[in-house]
């Protein structure tokens, strides 16, 4: 009677406890929303705006011109105005609160944000998958939503975070259904999912492919036994075979399709063939010279952090390591896994993570399951033991925390926002605009909500610029407003007449025609 009286309060303890832990990881999830809602109405200046522009230039064509997820428009290269890299699925989603009449740029950043926290959800439901108990899911969920670097990311216009969300659910679906091979829901979910998730971007998914590839082997294994019974373990579990290799070719097959048919698009045109997936693969994987050095990896790793902060997760994935050996064998493989697909995703994309630093977007997932288990490791293993040690650590990340994590955008950036909305006014909605000497940026013609062809100074693909054929191209399809970075620019030069239109500093814009101008509404406002 006495030890039954005890244990009764202690359960009443432990699930005080637990509520106000519960309690409080909740707060701490919801608190992390206000910091990047304050993003939410802020134009497209931040890092990496070429690429942000590029997403948002689509849902602007789906709000124009209908929806057509299979021939979507991206008006940068003159017509037939279509360069398909992946499949639209953030842009349909982004289209829906732009429809309803959010501005672009909002409606793109709040699709973001929402893809973001079904990534989070999605983090703890995998963990809770996996791990006994939920403190590993937690933490994990804790420091995804708290790293400076997921922060920043998850408030721009990208697709990475709907791509995370996607291999997230594919990964979860696949798990569920090897623990239930007859459950047909799981099957079909984890089909379904895994399509969109290879379509929406491949890159993304190799973060996840060792985890993924590492429980279906497990699985397998433990299915077989001795590997002397495999030919019995085939002719008697050959529907579970069968469903496991659909659920891995299946969605392989849907990306090699659309590669194909995007490939075929692209080459279509003389100035959008130099993004095929074949012209692009050096560019893709890199080199092993890069591989080989040192300086590059460096990099990457400063590319995880845009404050002092996000060192405090490599520091927490590395203690996950010292804090294995309190963890069953198949939590101890999951972390395995998380890292291996950490190291995996950047050795296969090496160039990608090296040149874009948004890429590492794909193992922040992966990466906070590590640091979950370090934050478990170091909470409650040791500095339980050493509470000054923990008012140290609290004191680090408070202070590097309070560091600047959405950085102001730079003059040129901003005097290019501020040029794109003048070419607005001076220009009317239906003039084709030529954008010289500015690399592949369509920055200027969405801020401009005007479709145009950039004339890169590199030219196409390696290719010399061939000014006869350029010029011929842009008469014959109606360009008739040219925008430069020098006065005297070799295309200034192919028209009859040309108008200067008002420009501020850096920027020089003509109105030009093989016939008289005439001054017209826009040359003058």
């Amino acid at each position: 009677m006495e030890s039954t009286s005890n244990s009764q309060p202690e359960h009443t303890i432990q699930r005080a406890r637990r509520r106000w832990v519960g309690g409080l990881f909740l707060a701490l999830v919801l608190l992390s929303i206000p910091i990047r809602l304050q993003q939410l109405n802020n134009p497209l200046v931040g890092r990496h705006r070429f690429r942000q522009t590029q997403t948002a230039i689509t849902v602007w064509q789906f709000v124009e011109d209908g929806v057509h997820p299979l021939a979507y428009s991206t008006p940068v290269f003159g017509p037939p105005w279509r360069v398909p890299m992946e499949f639209p699925s953030f842009q349909l989603a982004a289209f829906i609160p732009a429809r309803l009449g959010m501005e672009i740029d909002s409606a793109c950043r709040l699709t973001n944000m929402v893809f973001f926290y079904i990534s989070a959800l999605l983090l703890f439901l995998l963990c809770r998958t996996v791990v006994p108990g939920s403190r590993i899911a937690e933490l994990s969920v804790t420091i995804f939503c708290w790293t400076p670097f997921t922060i920043y990311w998850s408030s721009q216009c990208l697709i990475d975070f709907a791509a995370v969300a996607f291999a997230l659910g594919y990964t979860i679906a696949l798990l569920k259904w090897l623990a239930s091979p007859h459950k047909i829901g799981w099957f079909a979910s984890a089909l379904m999912i895994g399509v969109v998730a290879y379509l929406t971007k491949v890159t993304t998914l190799a973060a996840f492919l060792p985890m993924i590839g590492g429980f279906f082997f497990v699985s397998v294994s433990r299915e077989i036994g001795p590997w002397a019974k495999i030919l019995s373990f085939v002719r008697n579990r050959w529907k579970f075979l069968a469903g496991a290799v659909l659920l891995v070719l299946l969605p392989v097959l849907a990306e090699h399709a659309w590669v194909v048919y995007s490939d075929h698009v692209k080459a279509g045109s003389s100035y959008t063939a130099w993004l095929t997936s074949e012209n692009l693969a050096d560019w893709n994987f890199g080199s092993l010279d890069q591989r080989r050095t040192l300086s590059n990896w460096k990099l990457i790793g400063d590319h995880i952090g845009i404050t002092r902060s996000a060192a405090v997760v490599p520091l927490l994935a590395l203690l996950g390591i010292l804090g294995l050996r309190h963890h069953d064998r198949r939590s101890r493989f999951f972390f395995l896994t998380a890292v291996a697909g950490i190291f995996f995703a950047v050795v296969l994309f090496f160039n990608l993570y090296l040149v874009h630093e948004y890429y590492l977007i794909a193992v922040t997932v992966p990466l906070a399951i590590a640091a979950g288990f370090g934050a478990d490791f170091l909470l409650f293993g040791v500095l339980r033991k050493y509470p000054v040690a923990l008012l140290c650590v609290i004191a680090f990340v408070g202070h590097t925390g309070l560091q600047e994590i959405f950085p102001k955008p730079k003059d040129f950036t901003l005097n290019e926002y501020r040029f794109a909305r003048l070419l607005r006014e001076i220009t009317a909605p239906d003039e084709l605009v030529v954008i010289a000497e500015r690399d592949w940026n369509p920055s200027i013609l969405y801020h401009a909500r005007r479709r145009g062809f950039m004339l890169r100074g590199s030219g196409f693909g390696g290719e010399r610029i061939d000014e006869r054929e350029i010029t011929r191209f842009l008469k014959t399809n109606g360009f008739s407003v040219l925008v430069t970075a020098s006065k005297n620019h070799w295309l200034t030069k192919k028209w009859l007449h040309r108008m200067a239109l008002p420009s501020i500093p850096g920027y020089f814009v003509y109105r030009v025609s093989d016939q008289p101008i005439s001054s017209g509404p826009y040359a003058t406002r």
